[in-house]
C-alpha cells in the first residue's frame, strides 16, 4: 500500500514540475478573447523547439485566417473569432483584420505595426483604451478625443507645447510618460 502512495506522489511531483508556470505561455498559439490574453491562456499552444513541424501559416487567398499546422492537423481560426495570437513570443491583437503587436498593456494599450517593404520604413504606433476598445493612431488629437471625460489628463495634454512629443519615453517605468497622467 505504501508503494502505491509513493508512486502516486512521484507521478504528481513529476507532472507538476513539467507544467509551464502561470503567466509564461508557450511561444506560439491563439488567444480567443481579451480574458485569454490577460490570463495567458493560449489555444493550440506550441514551442517550435518542442514541436518540430508545427508552425503558423498565412495561407494565400485566406488572408482573414490564422492557421496552425501540425504534423497531423491544421487548425483554422478566423480573424473575427479570435482576440489575437502569440507568435515567436510576441503578442498580437487582431483588429479589423489587421495584426497589431501589443507593446504595453496597463492603463492604456500601446500597439505597433511595422511598415511593409516598399511602403516606407519604421513603425506606426497605435493605442486603445483597453484590450477590447477600438484601436486609434497615437497622437495628441486622438488622445484628446478618446479621453475627453478625463479632464485632468486632457488638461495636461493641452498644456504641452506644440513641439513637445507624446512619444517621450520613461526609461525607469519602461513606457511613455503620458501614461502616468491617466487615471
Amino acid at each position: 500500500m505504501n508503494r502505491h502512495f509513493i508512486s502516486l506522489f512521484l507521478c504528481c511531483s513529476v507532472s507538476t514540475a513539467a507544467q509551464k508556470p502561470v503567466g509564461h505561455p508557450a511561444e506560439n498559439g491563439v488567444y480567443l478573447s481579451d480574458t485569454g490574453f490577460l490570463h495567458r491562456q493560449l489555444v493550440s499552444p506550441f514551442n517550435k523547439s518542442e514541436s518540430p513541424g508545427t508552425s503558423f501559416k498565412s495561407p494565400l487567398a485566406h488572408y482573414n485566417e490564422v492557421w496552425i499546422k501540425t504534423k497531423d492537423s491544421t487548425y483554422k481560426f478566423f480573424d473575427d473569432d479570435i482576440w489575437g495570437y502569440r507568435k515567436k513570443g510576441c503578442d498580437f491583437r487582431m483588429y479589423k483584420n489587421e495584426p497589431y503587436k501589443v507593446d504595453y498593456s496597463g492603463k492604456i494599450v500601446i500597439y505597433t505595426i511595422y511598415s511593409t517593404p516598399g511602403s516606407g520604413s519604421g513603425i506606426t504606433i497605435f493605442f486603445s483604451k483597453n484590450l477590447i476598445a477600438p484601436v486609434h493612431f497615437l497622437s495628441k488629437k486622438m488622445l484628446l478625443e478618446v479621453y475627453y471625460p478625463d479632464t485632468t489628463f486632457v488638461r495636461k495634454i493641452k498644456q504641452m507645447k506644440w513641439h513637445e512629443s507624446i512619444y517621450k519615453w520613461n526609461k525607469q517605468l519602461n513606457h511613455y510618460e503620458f501614461i502616468d497622467w491617466l487615471k
